[in-house]
């Protein structure tokens, strides 16, 4: 009897103390770990949590790029990471020892939505690194501007771990070079455990911490769950059973992909005539690890001659020391597969490294107009019309009159294509024309631009640009049309944006040479 209630007692006094941590949302220190903590919630879950500010990344270390700042409502009560300034954006940092099964993947950050794309790769033991898995933001609206200085937890994507077998640790990058990134708290990472996957996700994960923040819509749910699994060298070897005993026309007919089969048919015909030395349509030993070893260095994956050994053996299903194209099938298709993917990847980087370089020239070109030609800016003198299918804010902060104020504000909503038509008191000469970004929300600024100027009866074009790339708040973009200097009365500005959310601008500029 003293038994049983000393053993009821015990499991009480348990419960209370789950009860008391799910209360508090309660933190404990994942023992072995260098930053992961279980996170108990409000509904009896408990969670992983990571705070990124014990690890390291790219320009961390210098406090013009970033800096740890307080917060009263940090979630793991340290100082806060705030970017900011910088252009290579990628702080990262590890979950360790997770559990196998699926979670949903919550970021907490705060200040301004930067739209970063999101890396996880896996790690197995020591010194084993995963393919890299990138998804994308869900466009949803988060309340930054209604809660400056607050940490907000949102959905990045769920994560499926069901498969391992084995307590397991995630590498989660944020990555951005296209834009510079400025303003921005980053915490860390909340891994929530999926009871059901019947019901999606919340958009906004809410802690006791987040009671006061505002405006969230803390019942939004995630329509399209992003499913990450992150891959690691070892799928290529799931592949190793595989009987090769199909004809190689059949295997081609089951591969869906056309860029495969070509770039399959292809790799064949160059392994055959580079590799099979005496002709006889077989790869033996020695040609086959050769093969492969050129091969596995385009795909940069890691091998050994004890591995190639491995793949020759069980390609060679029939022991006869020579492989067919056939038999050698399955590794191929997964090398060309993971090359195609690699040069996609390269392809993307490309893209990133172009505008890079564009965007530092348009900023250059700001620059060396601005300080040509500073002090002969022109006072705008004029009327404003505005041609659009959007709808115009019925206050005057926003309208297109305050185009010719110092740093004014302008702004149109549920469109992505106006026309500003500036009509002049009296025709004047400009040497340099261009816009100025507004004070907030960059999802607004225009990103196409054309300039026309009004000549005897007729619109004529002197500028044209598919990508204004602003990137700061009050970030002037100038153009100089010509050497000699333009004269009109009437200028066109057709504006475009990326969305449909709207436009807005802070000002039109010109500006004129001065007489030495």
């Amino acid at each position: 009897m003293f038994l049983d209630s000393n053993a009821d007692e015990a499991g009480f006094q348990r419960d209370k103390a789950f009860d008391d941590k799910c209360a508090k949302n309660s933190l404990e220190n994942v023992k072995g770990t260098k930053s992961t903590f279980r996170l108990y919630t409000q509904e009896g879950i408990i969670c992983i949590a990571t705070a990124a500010a014990g690890f390291n990344w790219e320009y961390q270390q210098q406090s013009e790029f970033w800096v740890l700042k307080a917060l009263d409502k940090s979630l793991f009560g340290e100082k806060v990471y705030k970017c900011i300034n910088v252009w290579w954006f990628n702080p990262k940092w590890v979950v360790e020892k997770i559990p196998p099964g699926i979670y949903h993947v919550y970021i907490r950050q705060g200040n301004s939505n930067i739209d970063p794309e999101c890396r996880f790769s896996q790690f197995k033991g020591v010194g084993f690194k995963g393919k890299i898995v990138s998804v994308k933001f869900l466009k949803h609206y988060i309340p930054f501007r209604e809660n400056q200085h607050r940490l907000i937890n949102t959905y990045v994507a769920t994560l499926d771990l069901s498969e391992v077998d084995e307590l397991t640790n995630i590498q989660f990058e944020l990555f951005r070079s296209d834009i510079r990134v400025s303003n921005y708290l980053i915490e860390g990472l909340i891994l929530v455990p999926v009871q059901s996957l019947e019901q999606p996700p919340t958009f906004f994960l809410k802690l006791l911490t987040d009671d006061d923040l505002k405006e969230v819509k803390w019942e939004l749910r995630v329509e399209e769950p992003q499913f990450v699994i992150p891959i690691t060298n070892e799928n290529v070897e799931n592949f190793l059973q595989r009987q090769p005993t199909q004809k190689l026309d059949d295997m081609f007919a089951e591969e869906s992909d056309s860029e495969v089969v070509e770039r399959l048919k292809t790799t064949y015909q160059e392994i055959w005539e580079k590799y099979d030395i005496n002709r006889n349509n077989y790869l033996d030993r020695q040609e086959f690890k050769n093969c492969m070893t050129d091969q596995f260095k385009k795909i940069k994956y890691p091998t050994d001659e004890k591995k190639l050994d491995q793949f020759f053996n069980k390609s060679d299903t029939y022991q006869t020391g020579q492989l067919t194209q056939q038999q050698m099938h399955w590794l191929l298709i997964q090398i060309v597969r993971i090359q195609i993917q690699l040069e996609e990847q390269e392809k993307k980087q490309e893209i990133i490294r172009k505008k890079e370089k564009e965007l530092q020239a348009q900023n250059d070109n700001a620059k060396t107009l601005e300080d040509l030609f500073e002090k002969g800016k022109i006072t705008i003198k004029g009327s404003l019309q505005v041609k659009s299918e959007g709808k115009s804010l019925p206050d005057n902060m926003h309208a297109v009159e305050n185009l010719i104020q110092k740093e004014g504000k302008w702004r149109i909503e549920d469109c992505d294509k106006a026309t500003i038509i500036l009509k002049l008191e009296e025709e004047i000469e400009f040497m340099v024309v261009g816009v100025k970004s507004a004070n907030d929300s960059s999802r607004l600024d225009p990103a196409m631009i054309e300039i026309s100027i009004l000549k005897e009866d007729q619109y004529e074009v002197i500028v044209s640009k598919d990508d204004l790339m602003f990137d700061q708040r009050f970030q002037n973009r100038l153009f100089k049309p010509n050497e000699n200097g333009l004269m009109t009365k009437e200028i066109k500005i057709n504006l475009q944006s990326r969305t449909e959310n709207g436009l807005q601008l802070s000002e039109i500029l010109l500006y004129n040479k001065v007489a030495a």
